[in-house]
């Protein structure tokens, strides 16, 4: 994999702890920290529990389930996620040179966009970018918020400040992404008076535009009351289709089934030994096929144990 594309593979798996599934783990203390320590990883749930996590030097991944198949009835972020995090808390305490971030390739940007359709506003420095949370948040809790905010430096704009693509985006719908170079979105040209219609130009528009012609007959029969198809052949007789050939009749004797009769199976597999539904524990088994309704019900009870 390349190595930018691991990078924001990456990041995307730190917002498992920022704010996911495992975000519970912040109570034993892993916290993403931009440039000091990188926390990602993935919980998972089905009948078992799991979680995978890692930071740049260092992968655990916990699994907990039964070894009979039965439901554990729990999350992974519940019954594998504090296995882990006991575990990397003691690893890393013991090696503090196994902390750290991931290093961003050069040839990721990131890049501030509107959420609501993805359209650019600003690329970012990596100085602008960390900045960028605690601007928004600082907006939010200001009682001028809703003030137009420079992009460039947080100031506010001049009435006369000429911009021709649109920044006066609201900070709840403001958010950093990263791009790799050459996938980067465009911005938004701001809208202009020029493009408008004027209402006379639309007036002249629509008195310039002719009338169209009637139709003088709505249908074949009014067409044929005014003779007008006297020599020629109608327009049935023109476009009509070929009749379809006749259905094949049953011999005679025999009534025609109102529907296809088709006979139904059911495929299961067969504890060879006993002939019951075999389970998990029967050594030979087979599948046999059954009429509906006539497969066995009952499960194998002579296996009880799994094969040795």
């Amino acid at each position: 994999m390349r190595p930018d594309v691991a990078y924001i593979m990456d990041d995307m798996m730190k917002d498992v702890i920022n704010k996911g599934t495992a975000v519970d783990a912040r109570a034993w203390g892993f916290k993403n920290v931009a440039g000091k320590t990188g926390f990602a990883g993935k919980t998972g749930t089905s009948r078992d529990g799991w979680f995978a996590g890692f930071t740049p030097d260092l992968v655990c991944v916990v699994y907990v389930g039964f070894d009979d198949g039965d439901d554990l009835g729990m999350k992974g972020s519940d019954s594998a996620l504090p296995i882990w995090a006991d575990f990397m808390r003691e690893a890393l305490n013991e090696h503090p040179d196994w902390n750290g971030d991931w290093q961003m390739p050069g040839s990721i940007r990131k890049a501030e966009i509107d959420a609501r359709s993805g359209a650019l506003i600003r690329e970012l420095s990596n100085v602008e970018a960390d900045s960028v949370v605690a601007q928004q948040a600082a907006l939010k809790n200001n009682a001028n918020a809703n003030s137009q905010i420079d992009a460039e430096n947080g100031a506010p704009i001049a009435e006369d400040a000429p911009n021709i693509f649109v920044t006066s985006i609201p900070p709840e719908f403001r958010r950093v992404e990263l791009f790799i170079i050459g996938t980067m979105p465009n911005k938004v040209l701001a809208p202009t008076g020029e493009e408008e219609t004027s209402s006379e130009t639309l007036s002249e528009t629509v008195q310039a535009t002719p009338d169209p012609t009637q139709t003088p007959f709505t249908t074949w029969q009014n067409a044929q009351e005014e003779n007008l198809y006297d020599n020629q052949p109608s327009h049935q007789q023109q476009y009509q289709l070929p009749s379809p050939p006749p259905f094949p009749q049953p011999p005679s004797g025999q009534k025609r089934d109102a529907k296809p009769h088709f006979e139904r199976t059911v495929t299961v597999m067969i504890c060879r030994l006993t002939g019951m539904r075999a389970t998990m524990n029967c050594p030979n088994k087979q599948p046999q096929t059954f009429k509906d309704g006539k497969e066995p019900k009952d499960f194998c009870t002579f296996h009880v144990n799994p094969p040795k």
